[in-house]
């Protein structure tokens, strides 16, 4: 009796959980459920799916703003901000004359009014293969990391489900983004303290608040807990604060280079 017992214990161990079951796991229990992923060949569909659903809600909170009269229209005063600090740097230098770049600002002007909606729809294209692209390197390069630095026995299928499932929890980034901007008709580029307190990260003060972003900091103490069940690691701290320190670390290095190189403003 005993012994059938134990069969029926080891039988129900090797059920495979549903990918539903997955999702809700990321939110109610990371670790039951990462060690069950752990323990059955890793699936393409958990990394797949989540990854297709934030892409898309991106790429819709984009056709969204642009909806919004107000929002789109600060949308393109925030383009033309970058356009016009370029221009002035021009009449700084005695390149241009400000009735020249008064002429050019307002050609530039009308034509991205006029060309907003063939440009939604190349961003959209550009956006679905930067953002796998973005996946796979981030992915990689933590996959390395852990590999080098923990030894970590993982292989790489199921370090892109430990990264890609708590994609999950980055959709509540992006609703919460866009209850934001249509509550308050404020265009942000992120759920932190700085970009809710309307802040450009061209200081270190607001660099840093940038980086005050509960969910986001959420989905990497998750996806850390993931990386450390998968290499049966019981020390999952280490996993997250490794993570949130490459992430901070890397911010910090972008900040600094782009005070020399304006145009890397843009990813941090």
């Amino acid at each position: 009796m005993e012994e059938n017992n134990n069969y029926l214990n080891e039988e129900a161990e090797e059920v495979e959980i549903s990918h539903m079951d997955k999702m809700v796991g990321v939110f109610t229990e990371p670790g039951a459920t990462f060690k069950a992923i752990a323990s059955a060949p890793a699936k393409i569909t958990d990394w797949l799916i989540p990854l297709i659903i934030v892409v898309a809600l991106s790429i819709g909170t984009q056709f969204l703003v642009m909806s919004n009269p107000v929002l789109k229209m600060k949308a393109i005063e925030k383009q033309m901000g970058a356009i016009e600090e370029q221009f002035q740097k021009a009449i700084d230098e005695g390149q241009m004359s400000q009735e020249q770049v008064d002429a050019q600002i307002e050609q530039i002007r009308g034509q991205m009014e006029q060309n907003m909606s063939a440009g939604l729809v190349m961003n959209s294209v550009i956006g679905v293969i930067a953002g796998f692209l973005i996946f796979f390197l981030i992915a990689s390069i933590f996959f390395g990391i852990f590999k080098v630095a923990y030894k970590s026995p993982m292989d790489y299928g199921h370090a892109l489900v430990a990264f890609g499932l708590p994609g999950y929890i980055t959709i509540l980034e992006v609703v919460a983004m866009v209850v934001y901007m249509f509550a308050t008709d404020n265009i942000v580029d992120g759920a932190n303290v700085a970009a809710f307190m309307g802040m450009e990260k061209t200081t270190f003060t607001a660099f840093l608040l940038a980086k005050a972003a509960p969910i986001k900091i959420w989905a990497f103490a998750v996806t850390g807990i993931g990386m450390a069940k998968i290499s049966n690691d019981d020390n999952s701290m280490k996993y997250i604060l490794m993570m949130l320190g490459v992430w901070f670390g890397w911010g910090v290095i972008m900040y600094f280079l782009s005070s020399m190189v304006p145009f890397l403003r843009y990813f941090i």
